[in-house]
């Protein structure tokens, strides 16, 4: 399944969303906006990986069990969780960006700022042998009503060039069974815990 240069907002509901728990193919979503709506702004459940590149999902009100940016849920299947490009997720009711994967998570250029719950929760339910979580290129999580980055795995955890200032609980919460490993320059400043 392939969305392309997609744009939805203010719908009523949930901006776009598509389950795939009973297909075998990649969902990928690139070049989407995804904002001002009642709803949650794009919301993806599959098997097999989900990838996003290039998308907005900001303004979505839709309270705090359905008003995040970006729902992305691969634990049914196998699947990794992919985003690239540059993706912005901010001012949603709940969570930035939230991502339960059974394998892999990897980010590139994720903003998540002034959310009403995480600026991004990712978490590796270890349905797969050990998965890992990845962080590249610039993210920045600043201004969130909880954490600004939380991360669950049990494999490894490797996170470069990192922002998370001025969250209402921690900056950024780590926990994985291997190593974590902290590259580049990273600000954790004035967060509440």
């Amino acid at each position: 399944i392939t969305v392309n240069n997609f744009t939805v907002n203010g719908a009523g509901d949930t901006g776009l969303y598509i389950d795939n728990t009973d297909g075998t193919g990649t969902v990928t979503i690139q070049n989407g906006d995804f904002s001002n709506n009642a709803g949650m702004g794009v919301g993806v459940r599959s098997n097999n990986d989900i990838l996003l590149s290039n998308v907005t999902a900001s303004n979505n009100p839709g309270g705090f069990a359905l008003g995040q940016g970006a729902f992305l849920d691969t634990s049914s299947g196998t699947g990794d969780i992919i985003l690239t490009g540059t993706n912005e997720f901010n001012n949603n009711a709940a969570d930035g960006l939230f991502a339960y994967s059974a394998d892999d998570i990897s980010l590139h250029n994720v903003t998540a700022n002034q959310n009403g719950a995480y600026g991004a929760y990712l978490e590796s339910c270890g349905c797969t042998a050990d998965s890992h979580i990845v962080l590249t290129g610039f993210n920045v999580f600043n201004d969130n009503d909880l954490m600004g980055l939380s991360a669950f795995t049990d494999g490894n955890i490797t996170i470069s060039n990192v922002t998370a200032n001025g969250n209402d609980d921690t900056g950024a919460n780590l926990y994985a069974t291997g190593n974590i490993v902290v590259n580049g320059t990273n600000e954790f400043n004035n967060n509440d815990r």
